[in-house]
């Protein structure tokens, strides 16, 4: 079920999910549902402006978000994932949620999918079976995507995938409001009655001022994203009609900021793509020559290098540590890919419920170590498997490997993530690790705040910073060994 389909009540109640206000991956002892509870019940009936101090504003205040700088190639190249101060995220949900801006924004996006010429895969949905959302999410790309690439196939005989740069990094807060009511009815209308000013509004407060740029990690911004992304839709279209370019003649798929376009004539493709790149300039955004292809192969380049090479090689190993070597393979030929993770997945939950693993236990964590190292995107999972090797081993073994993954990983910059995970994997041992994350330093018992709350009112600064958002008596229960239900996307 999309998001839109949800009334303005089922809106708000799947935004303030802990899953929807973070959706990457953080160990069970983290929640976030008791202080956007408490927060929502303090903003009830209330507007964030009521509960400044004074003439402070938050876009004064640096550090507003919590900042997990997410390393993602294991060099130089990382990515922001933040968790948005809570007192904002409840504050924008309740906007976007409230009954007639709900109405006025599901009503923009009724608009944006009659649009035929580009059909949007990636509005937000929400899980109707025993999947989470996160999972339903991402099954919806071999659904909507993969498959209907290969059946356009049968119409068309050229492809080209290409996708935006940076896209959350480059959204323009100012074009939310052109997106939901118009350019020139935004131009003329700067007030703040406005939903789409009052969003803009909400994006500036969480960034000290910027309009460059939303945060990335929950699905809040990713419905956010999509306004603007659906407006882009919208222009494209205009550009491609007024060009008199038959819709028959070629398909799009957009899902997200990821195009792939389909015809029979190689110059027509060409044609949309200058129109495509015209459209993401007047926007801020541009698309990123480096992940654009042009194929002749449809149904092969429709499915991912990672997955073709993983069909072609991937049956070879029998044991776990022989898999364990393949997948080393897969990730040094393609990092961090969607492959990567669910191979890892697979054998993480085959570890779970096996025996100890007492042969060649030291070279296969070097194997996992070493594609952790290379590809972050496998932190959790990576963390977890060693967690299980390691269960064959002594106390003294168990210390001295932990010490060497973290002076292994210190050479490494932005790996707030990993240093979560290893936290984790460390549970109830002997060996502590210096921790540089204020996050990891909330399980060590220090006083620290995620949020600069400095523009609050007591009342609601109060509030947020005595919501112990690590759960101790969760953490208690916990083994060393990583349960596969913290760490497996669909579940065990």
């Amino acid at each position: 079920m999309k998001i839109i389909d949800l009334t303005n009540k089922q809106a708000k109640a799947f935004l303030l999910k802990e899953k929807s206000y973070a959706y990457f991956d953080l160990p069970p002892y983290f929640r976030f549902s008791v202080i956007l509870n408490k927060v929502s019940k303090k903003l009830s009936g209330k507007k964030l402006s009521d509960f400044f101090n004074s003439r402070k504003k938050p876009y004064n205040f640096e550090g507003v978000n919590y900042t997990l700088l997410g390393n993602k190639n294991g060099k130089y190249d990382w990515r922001p994932l933040q968790l948005i101060h809570p007192a904002i995220y409840v504050s924008l949900v309740n906007t976007i949620c409230g009954k007639n801006n709900w109405k006025l924004i599901v009503g923009r996006f009724t608009e944006f999918e009659k649009n035929n010429y580009v059909e949007c895969k990636s509005l937000p949905r929400v899980s109707t079976d025993n999947k989470s959302d996160v999972a339903t999410q991402v099954s919806a790309w071999w659904r909507d995507i993969e498959k209907n690439s290969v059946i356009a196939s049968l119409d068309f005989d050229y492809a080209f995938h290409t996708d935006i740069t940076n896209c959350y990094g480059s959204i323009y807060t100012h074009s939310i409001p052109w997106a939901l009511h118009t350019k020139p009815g935004a131009k003329k209308n700067r007030s703040g009655a406005l939903v789409g000013n009052i969003i803009d509004k909400h994006l500036t407060y969480m960034s000290y001022g910027q309009t460059n740029g939303i945060p990335q990690g929950s699905v809040l911004m990713d419905f956010i994203a999509e306004m603007v992304l659906g407006y882009a839709d919208e222009i494209l279209t205009e550009k491609l009609k007024n060009a008199g370019l038959k819709k028959s003649a070629f398909r799009i798929l957009r899902y997200r900021d990821d195009y792939r376009i389909f015809s029979n004539r190689p110059e027509l493709i060409d044609d949309i793509c200058k129109y495509l790149t015209e459209t993401l300039i007047e926007l801020g955004m541009k698309i990123n020559t480096n992940k654009s292809v042009f194929s002749d192969q449809i149904v092969t380049s429709s499915i991912k290098e990672d997955k073709r090479y993983w069909l072609e090689n991937g049956k070879k190993g029998t044991s776990i540590p022989e898999r364990i070597q393949l997948v080393h393979s897969l990730a040094m030929k393609y990092p961090n890919s969607g492959t990567l993770i669910s191979e890892l997945s697979k054998i993480q939950k085959e570890l779970f419920v096996s025996k100890k693993i007492k042969s060649d236990v030291m070279i296969t964590i070097s194997y996992v170590v070493d594609i952790a190292y290379r590809n972050p995107r496998s932190y959790a999972l990576s963390m977890a498997i060693v967690s299980k090797l390691l269960e064959s081993t002594t106390a003294k073994i168990k210390k001295e490997v932990a010490k060497k993954i973290h002076v292994k990983f210190s050479k490494v910059p932005n790996t707030g993530m990993l240093d979560i995970w290893l936290q984790r994997a460390l549970v109830h041992s002997s060996y502590e690790i210096e921790n540089k994350e204020n996050i990891c330093k909330l399980v060590n018992g220090e006083n620290v705040s995620l949020w600069e709350s400095g523009w609050l009112k007591a009342s609601m600064s109060n509030l947020i910073r005595e919501v112990d958002i690590f759960d101790q008596e969760e953490y208690a229960t916990l083994e060393p060994t990583i349960d596969a239900k913290e760490v497996q996307l669909f579940g065990y």
